[in-house]
């Protein structure tokens, strides 16, 4: 009865025993017998090393001057002038702003709106003279 694959269990020790890792099997590189049979870099047309960019550096994609202009604006409460590219003209304070929308509170003239900046053709302050004209 006792074939050799009988399992004693013994108090303490864990009831399964996994497999010991074997060793990865051990690459061997051939190297051609020569020196001179391999391509110089030199001889390679653009060989640029990996990792390494060529040409001039691209600009950064957002500078955060607008983001600052806007966000002053918001903070004074300054009265501004923002013109879609559809040609609407919408007159407003800067309630909030983020990447890629601004919220406009149009208190006498209507609704708070929410713009995205993509539909924005530009902004600039309402000079108040012109505006009680």
């Amino acid at each position: 009865m006792n074939d050799g694959n009988d399992i004693k269990l013994i108090p303490g020790q864990p009831i399964y025993k996994r497999p010991k890792p074997r060793p990865a099997p051990e690459v061997v590189a051939v190297l051609p017998s020569s020196p001179t049979s391999l391509p110089s870099k030199s001889a390679i047309p653009n060989a640029a090393a990996p990792g390494k960019r060529t040409g001039p550096p691209t600009p950064a994609d957002d500078s955060g001057a607008e983001h600052g202009y806007l966000r002053k604006h918001g903070k004074a409460r300054t009265q501004m002038v923002i013109v879609l590219k559809s040609g609407i003209v919408l007159r407003g304070r800067i309630e909030w702003i983020d990447r890629y929308s601004i919220k406009i509170e149009r208190k006498p003239a209507g609704p708070n709106v929410l713009v995205y900046k993509s539909s924005i053709d530009y902004i600039h302050r309402e000079d108040l003279a012109a505006a009680a004209s």
